[in-house]
């Protein structure tokens, strides 16, 4: 099969996860031989991440859904450059890129990732929009049925779940791992539980608490704390360690600290953090939200519970906690599901397959 042309777009904000979803991608792609170009923001972080690394980089700030100088330029950018495919990763360029198609004659197939769970209603310029890519990709089955409630018609739309690469963590170092012990106060004898994501329902493991020994310890990574958390941690005079660390570039010393992660949100694509976590050895406990039970099967390679039930979520954690045969079991299940379901080449294997099937009509 030639080599394509390909165009990996994004206006998003720096959310860990979907900046390194979209990281695999570009280098999964570029190491199997086509040229990959990467349009963001210049400000963003993945912007920063690929300039001077020998992919090709161009700023690219949409402003809204109807930038239409923007989805100009955009087109110039695919023709001038015979782009065989533009993959957008999120709203704003997917419009750029459905107006470059209609109104600039970009000649590229147009492809559209979802990663989040649909929210709003639609309406007539969201099924214009998505009616006129070429085809959408969504991270989940539980996203392609949230488009589909939606009107969004299914046999455009292919499930290719995320993936992680299996060498993710291979270079975290014991001396940082340690540092961090030093620093948050955490021997190796504690009972450490991680929440690791942007600001999503973090209320309910500090709900959770209140059924929990005070001698567990809580990790926030990736939020600081807020006026509602402080409010329910006074309210339930919680006597826990517990500890908003904020955005964290370097995850992977973090993970080697926890004895289990905690997914509290209540909507989800695809979760990086639970994969990272699966591949670090850590037990996830998540709710039954969008895509986490494709990752997690009750009770086998993890748990799952109804996102606002504390009290599940408490004797999941507990149980976690007090039984080592079901953690070594938990965690050597989720391992292999990560090597054998989630990897990053089957990623990358299911959409390059979607490109070469758009390219041959």
């Amino acid at each position: 099969m030639r080599r394509l042309k390909i165009t990996l777009t994004t206006t998003l904000g720096d959310y860990a996860g979907a900046t390194n979803s979209i990281s695999y991608l570009l280098s999964g792609l570029t190491s199997r031989g086509h040229k990959v170009y990467l349009a963001a923001r210049r400000e963003s972080e993945i912007y920063k991440r690929f300039k001077g690394t020998g992919v090709e980089v161009f700023p690219l700030n949409i402003r809204g859904r109807f930038d239409f100088k923007s989805a100009k330029l955009l087109a110039r950018f695919l023709n001038q450059n015979s782009i065989d495919v533009i993959n957008t990763q999120s709203s704003f360029d997917g419009y750029a890129a459905i107006y470059a198609k209609r109104f600039y004659k970009a000649q590229s197939k147009v492809v559209l990732t979802r990663r989040t769970m649909p929210l709003s209603a639609g309406g007539p310029i969201q099924g214009f929009f998505y009616a006129s890519a070429n085809r959408i990709i969504a991270v989940s089955n539980g996203v392609k049925n949230g488009l589909i409630k939606r009107g969004i018609p299914p046999w455009i739309i292919s499930v290719v779940h995320n993936g992680i690469p299996l060498n993710r963590f291979e270079n975290v170092r014991t001396e940082d791992v340690n540092r961090l012990r030093r620093r948050l106060r955490i021997d190796k004898t504690d009972k450490v539980v991680g929440v690791i994501c942007r600001r999503k329902n973090q209320e309910d493991v500090l709900y959770a608490l209140k059924y929990l020994p005070q001698d567990i310890k809580v990790l926030f990574l990736g939020i600081e704390e807020d006026e509602n958390l402080s409010r329910i941690k006074q309210k339930l005079k919680l006597k826990h360690y517990i500890r908003y660390i904020g955005f964290q570039r370097e995850i992977g010393p973090y993970y080697r600290l926890l004895d289990l992660s905690v997914l509290p949100s209540l909507i989800e694509g695809l979760s990086q953090t639970i994969l990272e976590s699966f591949l670090s050895n850590v037990p996830v406990v998540a709710t039954k939200a969008g895509g986490n039970p494709e990752l997690i099967w009750d009770g086998e390679n993890g748990f799952l519970y109804n996102a606002g039930d504390a009290e599940t979520l408490a004797s999941k954690i507990n149980l976690l906690l007090t039984n080592r045969k079901l953690k070594q079991r938990i965690v050597r299940n989720a391992l292999q599901t990560v090597k054998n379901e989630f990897n990053i080449e089957r990623t990358i294997d299911g959409i390059e397959n979607i490109y070469y099937d758009l390219i041959e009509f």
